[in-house]
């Protein structure tokens, strides 16, 4: 009997923590529902509407993984020696970018137009100076011709972006095809420009109502910045609270958002 009793109170000691748990483990699982549902639905929202862009005609930047974004990398330059170089270079200068951006344009065949350069300057009869011979033209009037752009973007560990890229100019027609020019962006003649990135929530402060035996009491609660493990996001939150006849309550929360 003595060995009956003692469990009852091991398990009247237990009940409130496993159902505490148990309100937890149900917490965390609809708020991930939640979630999820939410992000399906502002990604289906996003799927439509990109469609609907490309449908248009509109260039619609893709959102993908670090790994296929390596893959574009790699394929581009494989094709582009001057790009691998830039891209070496710009990782000598600051070895922990990553890349988060690759873009491969093109203008499509278009069609040389425009007025012809002027013809080359002979000498006067009986100059014994030999007329320059005239350059092989290299683009004429109604030769088809295609430029070229692969770029890539490139973030360091504070943040700031490196853009580098190329662009070639190639005559598709009369072929076969050839690279007319072209080359690595410059830096002294190239500029690049976005909106700053949305800053991280740091320090949050602000007013704590509570109640209790005691009755209300009024403080302040604080929380720091979020922090993340294995994917999941952890918000800590702590105040304390004075009320009348002297009551005070203090507690502390963590918040999961996963």
């Amino acid at each position: 009997m003595k060995a009956l009793g003692l469990a009852w109170e091991r398990r009247a000691v237990l009940a409130p923590w496993l159902l505490l748990a148990a309100v937890l483990v149900v917490g965390l699982l609809l708020a991930r529902a939640l979630n999820l549902g939410r992000a399906s639905e502002a990604e289906a929202r996003r799927l439509a509407e990109a469609e609907l862009l490309r449908a248009q005609g509109q260039i619609v930047q893709a959102q993908t993984s670090a790994r296929d974004l390596q893959a574009r990398a790699d394929e581009a330059m494989a094709e582009n020696d001057a790009l691998r170089a830039a891209i070496e270079e710009a990782k000598r200068v600051a070895p922990e970018v990553r890349i988060v951006e690759v873009t491969r344009a093109s203008t499509g065949p278009v069609v040389a137009t425009g007025p012809a350069r002027e013809p080359p300057v002979h000498p006067p009869p009986g100059d014994q100076q030999q007329a320059a011979a005239q350059p092989a033209c290299l683009l004429a009037e109604g030769d088809s011709a295609e430029v070229l752009v692969d770029e890539v973007e490139l973030r360091t560990d504070a943040g700031n972006r490196l853009l580098v890229g190329t662009a070639f100019a190639w005559r598709l027609s009369p072929g076969p095809p050839a690279r007319l020019f072209g080359g690595a962006f410059k830096s002294p003649l190239s500029t690049d420009a976005a909106l700053p990135p949305a800053p991280a929530l740091g320090w949050g402060v602000g007013p704590r109502v509570g109640i209790g035996a005691g009755g209300w009491t009024v403080g302040v609660a604080a929380s720091p910045p979020l922090w993340s493990l294995l994917g999941w996001r952890f918000e800590v939150t702590a105040g304390a609270g004075l009320g009348s006849g002297g009551a005070w309550d203090a507690g502390a929360a963590i918040l999961v958002r996963p």
